[in-house]
């Protein structure tokens, strides 16, 4: 067998060691940035969590198809993979963005 010292990241997520403080965190931060470069998402802007009230309705309705063409190029957005994608993030490393997947 082989050493191969301490784990520096496992299933995308990243194990940061402080050990004169005996401190350890994980983050995610290579893999966030890898699912916003998949969605085409790097230029987003950022909105604070958890999200104001006024955001609800915006929500609902702003991005909502207005025409079938519309439609058309939604039904090639990978919904579910985003989700499954930013939902993992959230369990392992990130609840805060929980209000906004709910």
């Amino acid at each position: 067998m082989k050493d191969l010292d301490l784990a520096k990241s496992i299933l995308g997520i990243e194990i940061h060691r402080d050990v004169k403080g005996g401190k350890l965190w994980l983050t995610q931060g290579k893999y966030a940035r890898k699912v916003l470069e998949r969605f085409n998402k790097l230029d987003a802007k950022l909105v604070g969590i958890p999200l104001a009230n006024h955001f609800k309705h915006q929500i609902s309705t702003a991005f909502c198809p207005l025409d079938a063409a519309e439609k058309g190029l939604m039904s090639k957005v990978p919904y579910e993979s985003a989700v499954g994608n930013l939902t993992y993030v959230m369990v392992c490393t990130m609840p805060d963005i929980a209000y906004a997947l709910g």
